[in-house]
């Protein structure tokens, strides 16, 4: 990672300024590994990795949040709860503490899981970093034009 210094010093930057940033480039270049190095060092930063329904984004953030904070309580039977129910959970964790999300492998999100981040990203004032193959977007989905203007970018 030594190579990735710039990179890795570019991300904490961010985070300090509480400023999104889009982080691009073809496969295989090592995005996932930046951002996971990153988070490794980052004890605010909620990795979600590969998602595919608004259920698994929720549980997703609420076991990242789970790890950053050893003081959030996280409710024992997760499958018990509604969408609805996980979501109020991720959003008072969100105030309590400035918060990074990183999304990595976001490939076309469905609309429920755009309106989610949407949400959390506005509402909970917390910034996201995310991993994209492309500047423009296009993998990201329905979240392009949301995020066009209030995002830097790294490539």
């Amino acid at each position: 990672m030594r190579r990735r210094q710039k990179e890795l010093d570019c991300l904490r930057n961010q985070a300090k300024i509480r400023k999104s940033l889009l982080v691009f480039g073809p496969e295989g270049v090592g995005k996932s590994r930046l951002l996971r190095a990153f988070v490794e060092n980052q004890t605010l930063a909620l990795y979600v990795g590969q998602i595919r329904s608004p259920r698994e984004f929720a549980v997703t953030l609420l076991q990242a949040l789970h790890s950053a904070d050893d003081e959030m309580k996280v409710p024992g039977n997760l499958s018990a709860l509604s969408t609805s129910s996980l979501k109020g959970i991720v959003h008072r964790a969100l105030d309590t503490h400035p918060f990074l999300m990183i999304l990595d492998h976001l490939d076309a999100p469905s609309r429920v899981v755009t309106g989610m981040i949407k949400d959390l990203h506005y509402y909970g004032r917390t910034p996201v970093i995310f991993a994209s193959r492309s500047p423009h977007m296009e993998d990201i989905g329905a979240l392009r034009p949301a995020m066009r203007k209030q995002v830097e970018r790294l490539e």
